[in-house]
């Protein structure tokens, strides 16, 4: 009788530590899930905001396009400013300003904003590098998902 009492009182913890391995087991589990999803979500809503700044940039950049094509001197060059004072774009009415201009270059910029969320910086370069009188045009478009400059989240796409 008193070797099975002793085998009775040995295996009397052992239900409790496999309990407590099998839960610590399933939170280790549960936590690195956990890890991988949250990851996920912020690897999406970077996608997310990282197209809505190069969707802001192409704007910004077609934009400038449209008015150098169809709109002579809508941009100043290095020896004239431009006839056009405003231009339309996105439904909003901005002016170019001459940044610099030397006897070959003028560059000209100009912001586009939607209600503080998207802002796009379109720097133009107008360039008359044999001396010709006709310009080549550079045009580079700079896209945000968010106007406040403070905001960590801030995401920047550009096009050239």
């Amino acid at each position: 009788m008193e070797i099975s009492k002793k085998i009775h009182r040995v295996s009397k913890g052992f239900a409790l530590i496999f309990a407590i391995l099998a839960s610590s087991l399933l939170i280790s589990i549960s936590l690195a899930i956990w890890n991988i999803a949250s990851r996920e979500v912020a690897f999406s809503s970077f996608g997310r905001e990282s197209q809505l700044a190069i969707f802001a940039a192409d704007s910004g950049a077609e934009c400038a396009l449209y008015w150098d094509l169809n709109r002579a001197n809508a941009f100043a060059t290095s020896t004239d400013s431009p006839a056009l004072g405003s231009l339309t774009c996105a439904g909003q009415t901005v002016t170019p300003t001459i940044q610099s201009r030397d006897s070959r270059n003028a560059v000209n910029t100009f912001w586009l904003n939607d209600n503080s969320t998207i802002c796009v910086a379109v720097i133009v370069w107008k360039t008359d590098s044999d001396g010709d009188g006709y310009s080549e045009t550079n045009i580079r478009s700079r896209g945000r998902n968010s106007c406040n400059s403070s905001d960590q989240t801030v995401v920047e796409r550009g096009l050239e």
